[in-house]
């Protein structure tokens, strides 16, 4: 299935060549560095965020590896080690170190992975409009979670902070249950109920938010 595909066919993955030597680059091979010359590229339109860190385009991925790839990148496109570079050498690095900053934030948090995952897919998540996915029952939680954060005084050691802070831990339940449910939804390429997922996921952040300014107001 495509989403449990490590890297792309040959066949599409589309070629350019380095500004340097004029080799002809692979996507995934060349994806910083132009094996011929060793010269820093621009990044390259082919990649996606996974096949920066050379990861499966799953949702369960591999955070301890994502972040040993991401500091050996960091290394390896650090500032230091162009200073006495070219120009152009200079501004491809920097143009690949926050390309790799973008994609290594987007994986990172469950959310924005998804929604990353979908939009591989042609499915957009439209700003703003979440009710469109999720039903009345759900919505209705929604309204009287917040109405109920309203109604709470957060002063300390009172049994409306012991309510704010005994919410904010279901929450984060119910944010895993959301995550494992995208695993699912994504193993069984069910892009709608991965939207419909995201859509609570995106609630669920916003009352988290809520709650943890109430809790510290």
């Amino acid at each position: 299935m495509w989403l449990h595909d490590s890297k792309p066919e040959e066949a599409h993955r589309p070629h350019a060549t380095c500004w340097h030597c004029h080799e002809l680059l692979d996507c995934m091979a060349d994806r910083f560095f132009c094996r011929s010359c060793d010269f820093v590229q621009p990044p390259l339109e082919c990649n996606d965020y996974f096949a920066f860190f050379d990861l499966p385009k799953t949702f369960d991925i591999n955070l301890e590896l994502l972040r040993n790839r991401f500091r050996s990148l960091q290394f390896s496109l650090h500032p230091d080690k162009f200073t006495k570079k070219s120009e152009k050498e200079k501004a491809f690095s920097e143009e690949q170190a926050a390309k790799i900053n973008d994609a290594y934030f987007t994986l990172l948090k469950p959310l924005s992975r998804a929604i990353y995952m979908l939009s591989l897919r042609g499915c957009r998540m439209e700003e703003g409009n979440n009710q469109t996915s999720v039903s009345p029952e759900f919505l209705m939680e929604v309204l009287e979670a917040n109405e109920e954060i309203d109604s709470l005084n957060p002063v300390a050691g009172s049994a409306d902070e012991q309510r704010l802070r005994e919410m904010k831990l279901q929450l984060v339940d119910k944010m895993k249950a959301c995550e494992q449910r995208l695993e699912k939804a994504f193993s069984a390429d069910d892009l709608s109920q991965a939207k419909t997922v995201v859509s609570e996921m995106k609630f669920y952040n916003s009352l988290f938010e809520r709650l943890c300014l109430k809790i510290q107001s």
